[in-house]
């Protein structure tokens, strides 16, 4: 999605073609000199160019909000609020960080948080992979209307159960039906197949299939106050991230393509800040963490 590399290709090209021209038109004591200062020059704009364009992916366009969850009684926000980004992960292709929200809920649901793209410090989707017609839009979403939700009782020290998978969802961050409004894409289901409903049929029928390249494994938690370091184990290959006790040890994990099988049952090893350290299995929030 950066055209920066893009950019810095061409610069260099053009100071390339510039220090040529220059060696032929002056002596080799003026060329150091003179390449000298271009290379400074050329070096302060490419530092500029790639900041400015960096900035220009970072934010997109705002797109009207996504409509609320169909959900007549969603969990709300004790205080009113939709909450605050508690912890935050870079997705493959760029663009706005994918991220997991936080807050208080006001019925005995506990703390819930949701997980999608972030900007601005909000919660939304983009508009991709069918989503808003393929705007290229930030779309901002309320977090208790995000279908991939969790809401749970926190441990003494902050804690939000285990390590949640959330599989296969486009890089779009949308986890909802797809389908009007919003739109969307399809996982590659056999609508035909014999455990598939009619109403399901008619529904999806026209809905395209998700492009198995936009798609995106997450494994999302919070391992509390005293956490500062958390690694998850895919394959014989280690993810590492420190976290932030001040935000409930909270670590999120984006991984491309469809990678729900391979990641059911991968290890989360959980380090503390006074030497402890459990381990615990991706998608078994209900299983407590085994201290090692």
């Amino acid at each position: 999605m950066s055209r920066v590399p893009e950019l810095e290709r061409l610069l260099r090209q053009a100071a390339d073609e510039l220090a040529t021209s220059t060696e032929k038109r002056h002596s080799p004591v003026h060329h150091r000199v003179a390449g000298g200062r271009t290379a400074l020059a050329l070096a302060a704009l490419l530092a500029t160019c790639a900041t400015a364009s960096a900035a220009v992916v970072a934010l997109l366009p705002e797109g009207a909000p996504a409509p609320p969850a169909s959900d007549s009684r969603p969990p709300a926000p004790s205080d009113g609020r939709e909450g605050r980004v508690a912890v935050t992960a870079d997705d493959p292709d760029g663009g706005p960080a994918w991220g997991a929200v936080t807050f208080d809920a006001a019925d005995p649901r506990g703390r819930c948080y949701a997980v999608g793209r972030v900007q601005g410090g909000r919660l939304g989707v983009i508009g991709r992979d069918g989503v808003f017609e393929d705007d290229g839009a930030f779309h901002a979403l309320p977090a208790r209307s995000s279908m991939a939700l969790v809401c749970t009782s926190p441990t003494d020290d902050g804690a939000l159960g285990g390590a949640e998978l959330i599989a296969d969802v486009p890089a779009s961050g949308y986890t909802g039906r797809p389908g009007p409004p919003i739109g969307g894409c399809r996982e590659r289901v056999d609508l035909d197949g014999p455990t598939v409903s009619e109403e399901t049929r008619r529904r999806l029928r026209d809905v395209p299939v998700c492009d198995v390249q936009s798609l995106r494994a997450l494994v999302v938690g919070f391992a509390g106050s005293r956490a500062h370091r958390v690694t998850l184990t895919v394959d014989g290959e280690d993810f590492t991230t420190e976290v932030d006790g001040n935000l409930n040890g909270g670590y999120l994990f984006v991984l491309p393509g469809p990678r729900a099988e391979g990641l059911r049952g991968a290890s989360v090893l959980i380090e503390y800040d006074d030497g402890r350290a459990c381990a615990t299995s991706v998608a078994s929030a209900s299983v407590p963490c085994q201290q090692r």
